[in-house]
């Protein structure tokens, strides 16, 4: 074989180098394009829809949160989830510095024994007393509490803790220590997936707090696949209840049966007018009411408006 045909023209290192930067500014600029790079430092422990349905049950948790803290500050509140979001551990600590002024509630998740927190910034715990105490001004943060108004801070947060366990389908949510001020120490592997919850409180016409809570995303695969079970249950009634809307304006034909005959063939052969049929049924019988050809009621003969009736009995 000879050699293979080279091409007469050859591109200078100039040429190239200009045809590589026109491609890069083109491709800048195709805004087009459908894919998005994948960023592997990016935590995707659940899908997407998976995201949701958390997000929707989390819906409930501010609901159920809203309820007692209006409950203990005797103030019309507004509960809302601020963000959700799943990241590794190593990311999520070093994105979350906790100061010594801020409060920690650990929290005991599953029968695993798996870690999760909550954490109250120092500010947040400084309102929430004063909310608690029902006095108006709200200190810097930072300051020392009381007994009393570091008991009425625990219960409250507590409380707000238990309200993760909502009766549909529970996240398993167990404190076994009280607040404790000041950072912890690492609770979680580096690589270990973190659902992280930014939930915001605000009452009407006064300071709003945000508390954030993280649990491992492991702690809640049980969760997550009972929320997507109720959710296929909930389509599947959706598209029964379409259903059934259309079916309830079709036109069934209802027979009703006064008994029945046995004969042979010579005699049905023989019948004529003025030959009687005798049933199966006295005349004290009910009749029955078919649906194709399926008895679904029973009924009595009346007379409606000049017309032969049934009167459905049962």
């Amino acid at each position: 074989m000879g050699d293979p045909v080279r091409s007469s023209k050859t591109l200078t290192r100039q040429q190239i180098i200009a045809l590589l930067s026109s491609a890069q500014q083109k491709g800048d600029q195709d805004t087009d394009w459908p894919y998005k790079p994948y960023d592997w430092r990016r935590c995707r422990y659940f899908t997407d829809q998976q995201m949701a349905l958390i997000r929707r049950y989390l819906e409930k948790v501010a609901v159920s949160i809203n309820a007692v803290i209006e409950g203990l500050c005797q103030i019309r509140m507004k509960t809302s989830i601020l963000s959700v979001d799943q990241q590794y551990a190593s990311a999520l600590v070093q994105s979350l510095p906790i100061s010594a002024q801020d409060y920690c509630l650990p929290l005991v998740l599953s029968e695993a024994q798996d870690k999760g927190l909550m954490v109250l910034p120092g500010q947040a715990a400084s309102t929430m007393v004063q909310w608690l105490l029902g006095v108006k001004d709200v200190g810097e943060g930072g300051e020392e509490f009381s007994g009393l108004e570091e008991s009425l801070l625990t219960d409250c947060v507590k409380a707000i803790a238990q309200c993760l366990n909502q009766p549909d389908a529970m996240i398993p949510v167990a404190v076994q220590s009280g607040l404790i001020k000041g950072a912890m120490g690492f609770m979680w592997d580096q690589a270990e997936a973190i659902l992280a919850v930014d939930i915001g409180i605000e009452p009407q016409e006064k300071e709003k707090i945000q508390i954030r809570v993280m649990i491992p995303c492991r702690t809640i695969d049980a969760l997550v696949s009972d929320l997507a079970s109720d959710n296929q249950e909930d389509k599947r009634s959706d598209t029964t209840a379409i259903m059934m809307g259309h079916l309830e304006h079709v036109l069934v034909k209802v027979a009703v049966q006064v008994g029945v005959a046995q004969m042979r063939l010579e005699e049905v052969m023989g019948l004529g007018p003025g030959d009687v049929l005798v049933m199966d049924k006295s005349v004290h019988d009910e009749f029955d009411i078919l649906l194709g050809n399926k008895r679904v009621f029973g009924g009595t003969a009346v007379i409606h408006k000049g017309q032969l009736a049934v009167m459905v009995t049962g």
